[in-house]
């Protein structure tokens, strides 16, 4: 008897948790996905959620409905507005930290990007978009191998599975900063213990809100910061250029580049060659818009330019 009062209570919790992740829209397509009203999600079948959702008028001050001693233990969905009562972001929480699937618009209604946190960091597909609507990156990440990385680099075992598990600890979590993964400078870590070189630092609410805030008013097309502190890429990756046109592609592996890329400038002019262990290797091939080969470049196993053949006057 005890036991079939276990398994009815699991199947009770599993509903309610399936049900407030069914209320998260999906991203299909920028331009046709409008903001959902706060309202639209009180009215569904979240209502059992009771006490968990909440919302702020303003991103920028503090959540009025939960105190402070328990935004640490806030479970649940989560919607947040900005000052002119469109939906911000939303998010869904477990015990204070992001878990489930993440949304967040600009302030022209557009969705800036989306994808699946766990415990705060991004596992599978994160999509991410310009305030115009064409798309910005689509990435992979992984959460596990986030976090059996972080293992190697705190125990060092004698055999290592990860490359960047050989590099410096402070070294090794630039790979994951995901401030640096999205063009922004970090301060180096320096005379700190070894789990502060490896944890990056988790975002409140507070500064959560704030991120959200400067990606939604969309005039810097180059300033965008991701709702989480450190993510580890891990597959395909494809980034845009604000027209909507490829900038590059290829393979991420354990944090790091591998096999064959395509760059491109913002004209066009393409570049193909491999990456091993993140370094440019062997041979890089360069062509114009018209698909002419310019020239080709040699690197050796760092990454080091060692020879370059033109083929301008040939």
């Amino acid at each position: 008897m005890e036991k079939l009062l276990v398994i009815c209570c699991i199947l009770i919790c599993s509903g309610n948790f399936a049900t407030a992740q069914g209320n998260v829209y999906q991203v299909s397509d920028a331009d046709s996905i409008l903001r959902p009203s706060v309202s639209s999600f009180n009215s569904k079948a979240i209502e059992g959620l009771e006490n968990t959702i909440s919302t702020s008028a303003n991103p920028n001050l503090p959540d009025k409905r939960i105190p402070d001693k328990k935004i640490s233990s806030r479970t649940g969905l989560y919607v947040s507005l900005n000052a002119g009562s469109d939906t911000q972001f939303v998010g869904n929480f477990r015990k204070g930290r992001l878990n489930g699937e993440w949304m967040s618009w600009f302030n022209n209604r557009k969705v800036c990007d989306s994808g699946l946190l766990i415990d705060n960091v991004p596992d599978g597909t994160w999509k991410g978009w310009y305030a115009n609507g064409h798309p910005r990156y689509i990435l992979q990440f992984s959460a596990r191998k986030l976090q059996s990385l972080k293992n190697e680099l705190i125990k060092q075992p004698k055999t290592k599975y990860f490359i960047l598990a050989n590099k410096a600890p402070e070294e090794a979590s630039r790979h994951y900063d995901a401030q640096l993964l999205f063009g922004h400078k970090t301060a180096e870590i320096k005379n700190t213990v070894l789990t502060k070189k490896v944890n990056h630092p988790v975002y409140n609410l507070e500064t959560l809100k704030n991120i959200v805030a400067e990606n939604a008013d969309g005039k810097n097309s180059s300033a965008y910061k991701p709702p989480f502190a450190e993510g580890l890429l891990h597959g395909q990756f494809t980034s845009f250029y604000i027209n909507g046109a490829i900038k590059e592609t290829g393979l991420y592996l354990n944090g790091l580049r591998e096999g064959m890329w395509e760059e491109f400038s913002l004209h066009q002019e393409k570049a193909v060659g491999t990456y091993r262990h993140g370094y440019r290797n062997g041979e890089w091939r360069y062509y114009s818009t018209q698909g002419k080969l310019l020239y080709w470049k040699r690197f050796d196993a760092k990454g080091k330019e060692t020879e370059k053949y033109s083929f301008a006057n040939k």
